[in-house]
Parts: C-alpha cells; structure tokens; sequence
C-alpha cells in the first residue's frame, strides 16, 4: 500500500468516525401531551419538524395548520418518497396522514418505522387513547373485556410505546422525535393524568422525555383564550421534564403560541431547537434563533 492509499484510507475512516460519532449526539424527543378535547393538542402536535408521520385515529389532524398533507396507505403502498409508493407520492409532503380504523394499520407502519426505510423525521400518535381502543377491539374480538384481555391490552400497549421511543433514539434510524397525545383523566385518584386504560396511564409518563398538561385560560383583556404547557408536576397535574432545559429555559409552564396566528409565545420545534442548542429563548415570548 502506497503512502497516499494509506492516506486516503485514513481520511475515510476518520469521516465515517465523526458521522458515527455525531449520529449517536443527536437529540431525539419523546412527548406525551394531555388535555381536554379541543384544546389544541394536535394542532401543538403540528409543530413538530417535518416530515411528519401522523397516525391519526380521531380525524384531528385534517384541519391543523401544516401543508401540503398526503394520505398514506400502508396495507397497500410503501410511504411516500420511497420505492413503491403510491403513484404521485414520489415526493413526501410535510405531513402524511395514516387514517388508524384497525389495529392491522398500526402494526404495518410500525413495521415502515421500524425499518428505517421511509422519510419521517417525527411521528405524532393522535390520540393514544384511541389507538388503545382500536387495540382493545383486536384482543376481544366479540367478546367482553376478560382478565386476561387486560393483561393482553397492557403489553401490547407497552410494546407500542415502547417500540415507537426506541426507534426515536435509535441513531441510524431517520425518526427522531414521537408525539403521544391523549385526553386527560381527573376521575382517578384526584390527579389530572394522560387518559388511558388499565396500569398503562400510571406506567406511559415514565416512558418519555416530556409529559405536558394542555391547558387554556382567559387572556387578561378578556379576548380570547391562551394556551399553556406545563411541564412540571404542580398539585393535582401530572406532568414532568427529563430534560431539565426545558424547565430551567420557561420554568414550569410555557406559554404556546397563538392557535389562528402562530404569534408570540412558543412551540415544539422550539423545543427540539433549545435541546439541540440552537436556540435562545431569552425572556419569554420573545426567543430568537441564534444565527
């Protein structure tokens, strides 16, 4: 081998070291956000860097802000942008909607993600709560809900969450970030906590990075209402932050930008961006990305 060939060899494995290496440093974020119906979780959700895979079994994601959306189909077509798309998809929207009506969906694009082979750099589960129903209906079939129907529920369930995190962190996977939204429960054990059946609404917070209680309140002039993330626990709310930047940059609650004009205030792509240190939050509402 000739000095030069030594050389060049050198050179390649030092490139392949520095993208391994800044492969395993990139951020991902795992969320769970909860609120009440109509609050603006799937519009929050929207926020997420792009392109977006949204598994979508409530309808929620047809009117949120974001655009173009495709429709995918996975029982029938690999997902847009990748061989064996659907005819016209050959090049992925921002934000791809599954429509999620059985659980033979889910496990198909579960399949996808887990592959590594399509385009996605975030995923949006609009609403766990119902994927777990449309779960629950595949367990039981006809049937009523038995004991081992429960059992069953909790590690299909687990595994779902479970599976969708890992992915997110894996470094040679293209998806980085994961959104579970769900309704709220205040009606067990007093505490307002992320709705879902059986031992998974006590187990999902510590799955994820972020747990985030959805909120509104009246705007201090009386017009309109304000949206508010808190992300740390407080009283009855069930909420944390892994992170800890998050909470050290906006404090326990963050004030979200406005649902029909996206001013002032904050989003999840500012979130993603103050993990990834590429931003400057500074005093609140007023952040700035750092050039």
């Amino acid at each position: 081998m000739t000095q030069q060939q030594y050389d060049q060899q050198a050179v390649v494995a030092q490139v392949a070291q520095v993208a391994e290496v800044a492969a395993w440093q990139r951020s991902s974020f795992t969320a769970v956000i909860h609120g009440e119906s109509g609050g603006g979780k799937s519009t929050l959700a929207d926020s997420v860097p792009g392109p977006r895979l949204v598994l979508d079994a409530e309808g929620g994601s047809e009117y949120t802000p974001s655009w173009p959306k495709q429709i995918w189909n996975p029982l029938l077509y690999a997902p847009p942008g990748v061989q064996g798309c659907e005819p016209g998809q050959e090049v992925c929207a921002e934000t791809v909607r599954v429509i999620v009506r059985d659980w033979a969906t889910w496990a198909r694009v579960h399949q996808w993600l887990d592959s590594g082979m399509h385009p996605f750099k975030s995923a949006i589960l609009d609403s766990l709560t119902e994927i777990q129903k449309r779960c629950r209906d595949a367990i039981r079939g006809t049937e009523r809900m038995q004991t081992q129907h429960w059992g069953d529920l909790l590690i299909e369930m687990e595994a779902v969450v479970r599976r969708m995190r890992d992915i997110a962190k894996d470094p040679a996977n293209p998806l980085q970030n994961v959104i579970f939204l769900t309704l709220t429960d205040d009606k067990n054990g007093g505490l307002f906590r992320p709705f879902l059946q059986g031992s998974l609404q006590k187990a999902l917070p510590g799955f994820v990075d972020l747990v985030g209680f959805l909120y509104t309140e009246q705007a201090a002039d009386g017009q309109g209402l304000l949206r508010r993330l808190m992300i740390q626990p407080y009283g009855q709310y069930v909420a944390k932050d892994r992170t800890h930047v998050l909470s050290r940059t906006f404090g326990s609650v963050v004030a979200l930008k406005d649902i029909d004009t996206g001013a002032g205030g904050y989003d999840l792509t500012d979130f993603i961006n103050i993990l990834e240190g590429r931003y400057n939050a500074g005093p609140a509402n007023t952040g700035g990305i750092q050039q």
